[in-house]
């Protein structure tokens, strides 16, 4: 996909996010807007990540043998889990102990914003509970999420995740960290020989570029 095709696509939305980190008065701006997230065809679907995992776990099923992968009272990361949280509220709400992550775009007062809160942590929720039953409330939902989600704004390489780690996940993301060696060195560092992992490695194209493959 080349540049041209890629801002067609853009929503205007997106195209201001664009421009506003290109900007020299707006580029050290926050990562990311409310209004920004809430109107963002990708980032607004809570539920793709439950999509994402559902399908993975029957391709693999049908390919190999393997336990699916269960978060009930598990450790779990995640390797850049994006501005909401990633795969992190349905790690929650299945149960996991804790789900840590790093992101550089995190910002925990916006994942935490009322609007937020209300338009996204709310029909996530619905969808939640629509495929895995209602396991807790709404209100015990976002408070468990405060006491069990912590991510670091920082690189995966660099953040303070330590012990053994019961699930590793990440969503289209290995492909593109730079220097991917010492995000693999750090996995070894937090994994035992019963980690569970899913790594979800499209090799789509997430910049503005003629392939994905260019600069990687």
């Amino acid at each position: 996909m080349g540049k041209p095709s890629y801002i067609l696509g853009l929503t205007p939305m997106e195209a201001w996010r664009i421009a506003r980190h290109t900007l020299p008065f707006t580029r050290n701006a926050p990562a990311w807007t409310v209004m920004e997230l809430m109107t963002s065809p990708k980032h607004s679907r809570g539920i793709r990540f439950a999509e994402l995992l559902l399908r993975q776990e029957a391709v693999a099923a049908r390919n190999m043998k393997r336990q699916p992968i269960s978060f009930e009272n598990r450790r779990v990361v995640e390797i850049g889990c994006g501005p909401l949280g990633g795969f992190g509220p349905m790690a929650i709400f299945c149960g996991a102990t804790q789900f840590e992550s790093a992101d550089p775009e995190w910002d925990d007062g916006l994942f935490f914003d009322p609007q937020v809160v209300e338009y996204y942590h709310r029909l996530h929720y619905a969808d939640l509970v629509s495929l895995f039953g209602k396991r807790l409330g709404f209100d015990e939902f976002i408070t468990t999420m405060r006491e069990r989600i912590l991510v670091k704004r920082t690189g995966f390489e660099k953040a303070p995740i330590e012990g053994q780690v019961d699930v590793v996940l990440s969503q289209s993301v290995l492909e593109h960290v730079f220097p991917v060696e010492d995000t693999i060195s750090k996995l070894s560092q937090i994994q035992h020989p019963r980690t569970q992992i899913l790594q979800l490695v499209e090799l789509g194209n997430h910049y503005p570029t003629a392939n994905p493959f260019e600069g990687l």
